[in-house]
């Protein structure tokens, strides 16, 4: 029905073309249009190939491998998922999302792709699942990962550190939540572990501070207040603009007090 509705104003435009009555931005902008209109058909047949899906994407998955042109396969496939996903078909979203993945492991729009299964993936999985997907893509993607490494423009290789950021960044806050709900000592770790990551790997986002003073306070929580105490000052002094700049500066002072008290209690 979309594609029917297209072909007038397709007809249309061609008799333009003809006719020379486009400039060369309008001639661009038309093979745009048609190029963008022509993958979502294509993604749409598929997707109504049957009722399961499941043969619809086989055939697609032969279709993108023998058409040989990584760019158009990689859309055809992304589009295709997004339609399933629309649908509220999630299992053939990420069985999709995943095929694209394998069949381009180097593709430039990988992370975007990526991050979009990871989406449709936690509306089915557990929180701990989540932060795995979300560690895993960090490690991928990241600016020193391996597909950054194969990426020649550092704009695309930008944009993949920029989402390993933010997934990186969901992770920490969430393994850190975790821990304080269930008073879990894995989660405390794993908190620990990724906001000590964060910081090393992204010294000056904006969330670096935040990061750095979470880490001191599970490490007071703990009872390590040594370690606590060099965080605190850490961030009172590495992050001038932060709003947790006097706070820890406070803290690192209690948590100085806590040590020597505990160091006093031991030699009793």
């Amino acid at each position: 029905a979309e594609f029917r509705a297209f072909m007038p104003d397709l007809f249309g435009k061609i008799e333009k073309l003809r006719a020379g009555a486009f400039s060369a931005a309008q001639i661009h902008s038309f093979y745009q249009s048609c190029e963008k209109e022509s993958i979502d058909y294509i993604a749409i047949s598929f997707s109504e190939t049957d009722v399961t899906g499941e043969k619809g994407l086989e055939r697609a998955t032969n279709f993108v491998t023998r058409f040989g042109d990584q760019a158009k396969g990689a859309q055809i496939l992304q589009r295709m998922a997004s339609i399933f996903k629309e649908q509220g078909r999630f299992d053939m979203a990420q069985k999709t999302y995943r095929t694209l993945l394998r069949i381009y492991p180097e593709y430039k729009n990988s992370p975007v792709i990526e991050s979009e299964l990871l989406a449709v993936f936690e509306k089915s999985c557990s929180v701990e699942e989540a932060n795995i997907g979300r560690i895993e893509f960090f490690n991928k993607y990241n600016k020193n990962g391996d597909w950054a490494r194969v990426q020649n423009d550092p704009q695309i290789r930008q944009r993949g550190d920029s989402i390993s950021c933010k997934l990186l960044y969901d992770a920490s806050l969430s393994y850190h939540q975790l821990a304080l709900q269930k008073n879990d000592s894995s989660a405390y770790s794993a908190a620990m572990e990724n906001y000590e990551n964060f910081i090393k790997s992204y010294p000056l986002s904006p969330h670096a501070s935040e990061c750095h003073y979470n880490l001191a306070e599970i490490r007071f929580s703990l009872g390590d207040y040594q370690q606590a105490a060099e965080d605190y000052i850490a961030v009172s002094m590495r992050y001038p603009d932060s709003k947790y700049r006097e706070t820890a500066a406070w803290n690192a002072i209690v948590a100085s007090q806590n040590l020597l008290k505990k160091e006093n209690g031991a030699s009793r």
